[in-house]
């Protein structure tokens, strides 16, 4: 029973980080789709509202198009900054597999790193056991940033 509920933790571990990294690479390689003003207005049926409310929807795009950009360069570089802290063979087996612009095969990235399969699983393990913690870490160190800013 133990067994059994150390590799289910380590499967979910691994699908936690994959899901993470695979978030990194589409930040990190996909064109950021900006929104665009829509100037046209919509000929729809308006029934009687609020008319105390007032909108700027050019605003509102343009602060989403800078916040959102913004945040996923932050995730790409606090990403990028903890996998820096990891060890050499763990580093190496996280940028080859997962923060290439073309995703890879565990197999091909056992070949690239020259290791067998037991070593290569030993390590992605142990690289995904660093990262998550270190990325709680980080995430938590971000926002006590930001309470302090706000305060």
């Amino acid at each position: 029973m133990g067994k059994s509920s150390a590799a289910d933790e380590r499967k979910e571990i691994q699908r936690i980080m994959e899901r993470y990294l695979d978030t990194y690479r589409e930040f990190k390689y996909q064109k950021f789709e900006r929104k665009e003003v829509q100037i046209t207005g919509s000929y729809e049926v308006r029934y009687h509202g609020n008319t105390n409310v007032t909108s700027d929807s050019t605003a509102d795009i343009a602060v989403w198009n800078v916040f959102t950009q913004q945040q996923r360069l932050d995730y790409c570089e606090r990403v990028e900054r903890v996998v820096d802290k990891l060890s050499i063979k763990e580093m190496r087996l996280i940028r080859c597999r997962y923060m290439q612009r073309e995703p890879i095969l565990d197999k091909q990235a056992q070949r690239q790193l020259q290791m067998s399969k037991f070593i290569y699983a030993n390590n992605r393990d142990s690289a995904f056991t660093n990262l998550l913690s270190r990325l709680r870490l980080a995430i938590e160190e971000v926002a006590e940033i930001e309470q302090d800013q706000t305060q």
